[in-house]
Parts: C-alpha cells; structure tokens; sequence
C-alpha cells in the first residue's frame, strides 16, 4: 500500500550528487562501497534502526566488499553482490577457442568483442594478468598494462555499459565481456551461448547496500520496504528477476529452477585472483 516513485542512476556517484542536491529529496538509496563510505564521511545518512528490519536477521556480510567495515555496518543493510563480470560467447560463431587471457588479442577477434567501457575494471585485470599489484602505481607496470589494454580493445567493435550480452544475442559479437547477472540472463534466453572458462582470468565483486537518508522523510516506511526486501521469498524473486550473489541464505530455499541451473556462474574459484573494486557499482 505504499507508493514507491524511483530514480535509476547509470553512474553510482550521481546517488552522491542528488543527495547533496536535495537531502530530502529521497528515503532510500543502493550505493556501492565507495559511495557508501563518502555517504558516511559527508554524515549524510540515518544509522540502521535493525530492531525495526527484522527480516535482517537473514543477510550476511560474508560475501561483501573486504573494506566493509563495522561503522559502514550501523548506516547500511547488503542487498546483493554483482558477481562482477563474465566472458560469455557464442559457441557457433566465435573464430577462435579461447583458454587464457591472451588468446582474447588474437587478430581473428577484430572487430568480435562487446565489452563494458570501464578502464577502472580492465587495468586491475590487466595489471594482475601480469603478474603485478592490481593497484600498482609503478610507471613501468602500468605502461606495459596499457599496452595490453590497447591489444584488447583494437578488438572491440562495441562497448556497452548496460547489457553487453545483447550484442552477441543479435550476432553484431561472437564474445561478450559483461555483467554477470546480465550474461546470466542472456545464457537463459539462449542456447547457444555460453561462458568462458578462462584459466587466468581476474575476477570482481562488488555488492550494493540499502541505505537511509539522515533528511528522509519516510524512514519508518524506507525501513518497511528493506525488510521486505529482505524477506527470504521476496529476496527470492529478487534474484529471479536479476540473478547475483545471494547474501541471503534462506532465499536460496525459494529461487526458479532457472536461477539454480546459472547459480553457478556466481562461483569464484578458491585459486582465482580477485579484484575489490573500490570505485563503485560500475552501473
């Protein structure tokens, strides 16, 4: 019985900026880690009221960011964690079998790749591809991780920051890097994709939190609508509609049998390299 009027934001800092604009202007927001935290240092938001979020009792903080931490846990509540992002393909139109990351810079991949325009996700990878520090800041590394970036993308004929897997899905790209919910939905709807199982490849998570505006004006109903979020069968539907990481261990008692058969692709091996975005929810 409540009316929920929503702003979609494709850049996670511009939750930042509309807040500062007009504090009273919005109950909730879902910022990833780095806005969370300039959220917090701005004193922008509400502590959680948890008493008042009963259903929180069913969220861990198992799988978020590893710069979570106790403080950022008083002003915000985990939805749910991208899985950050996968290689997806068509397996009866890509020109090359693809194993390890430097077959992605095979010339029989001009003009084949989709992937997302973010450098902050591509130098990280780069970077540890190598053999160095996904944060390393000696010129000579990150000249050489330049170069290899400039490889890759002498590749790409599109770069897409929403649903990379649509340019594979239509046959303009016989491989996808993409978001892992959005390549999760994609394998759904077709069968003749598929995921690459890249033995060095680099990996990311980021997760998104609900939090609440110190100004809000409806807090007591911002803190109705988490808990119904948090609901294990609502967070169910959630993950129906937009597969991720859970972080709620009770919701996977009640997701689709579709969900359970792309669950997979969420699992990051124990020996594969991660890298801890800092820089926010690419959205």
């Amino acid at each position: 019985g409540i009316k929920c009027n929503i702003d979609y934001v494709d850049n996670d800092t511009l939750i930042y900026t509309k807040w500062s604009e007009d504090p009273k202007g919005y109950d909730i927001g879902q910022p990833a880690i780095s806005t969370l935290h300039a959220l917090i240092d701005a004193d922008m938001l509400q502590e959680i009221s948890y008493e008042d979020i009963p259903n929180s009792k069913y969220i861990s903080t198992d799988k978020c960011d590893i710069s979570l931490n106790d403080n950022d846990k008083k002003y915000s509540i985990p939805y749910n964690t991208t899985g950050g992002y996968t290689w997806i393909y068509n397996t009866k139109t890509f020109p090359v079998t693809i194993t390890k990351m430097d077959d992605l810079l095979d010339e029989k991949l001009r003009g084949q790749i989709v992937t997302m325009p973010y450098s902050f996700m591509w130098y990280p990878s780069a970077l540890m591809h190598l053999g160095y520090s996904d944060s390393s800041t000696d010129g000579k590394e990150i000249a050489e991780a330049t170069e290899w970036v400039k490889k890759l993308t002498a590749n790409v004929k599109v770069f897409d920051g929403a649903t990379p897997s649509s340019s594979v899905k239509n046959g303009e790209c016989s491989v996808a890097l993409t978001f892992a919910s959005d390549a999760s939905r994609a394998l759904l709807d077709d069968p003749d994709l598929d995921y690459l199982k890249v033995e060095d490849q680099t990996f990311m998570q980021c997760t998104q939190y609900w939090v609440i505006g110190k100004q809000s004006p409806n807090s007591k109903n911002a803190e109705k609508f988490i808990d119904y979020i948090c609901d294990p069968k609502i967070y169910a539907e959630c993950l129906n509609t937009y597969p991720a990481i859970s972080n709620n261990e009770e919701a996977l008692n009640y997701v689709s049998d579709d969900y359970k058969k792309i669950e997979g692709m969420f699992e990051i091996p124990d020996d594969k390299k991660i890298i801890h975005s800092q820089f926010g929810h690419p959205y």
